[in-house]
């Protein structure tokens, strides 16, 4: 939050009830959710970003959505790419796309898998 402020952009995080997840999946989830703030900040433009996370219907959801000019004026390098890899190495996904109300929208998509010692079938 703090770099984003010192580059002028407010950054509001809005969090569910996440679950505990694997050492790797954190990494992962960490590395692209950086990507995709250092995208924002080298060039969206934006004064605002919004990074969601919760569980949907097993699924976790990330997004991370700026206000800035898009990705039509953007060239395009290898961190959405990476984010995709990334995602992909713990069966999740990474879509990037042009809001309908202009900036970014970053969508990562993970299963949550339920681990316990319940048997479903008793």
């Amino acid at each position: 939050r703090k770099l984003m402020q010192s580059v002028g952009i407010e950054l509001i995080v809005k969090k569910g009830d996440i679950p505990l997840l694997p050492s790797v999946t954190q990494t992962m989830l960490a590395l692209s959710i950086r990507e995709a703030l250092t995208n924002v900040i080298k060039h969206s433009r934006a004064a605002h970003c919004i990074l969601e996370l919760d569980v949907i219907d097993h699924t976790l959801l990330i997004q991370i959505k700026d206000n800035g000019i898009g990705l039509a004026k953007v060239q395009s390098g290898n961190g959405i790419q990476s984010m995709k890899e990334r995602l992909r190495v713990v069966q999740g996904t990474a879509v990037v796309t042009n809001s309908p109300r202009g900036g970014t929208n970053v969508m990562l998509k993970l299963p949550i898998y339920q681990t316990g010692k319940e048997n479903p079938t008793s």
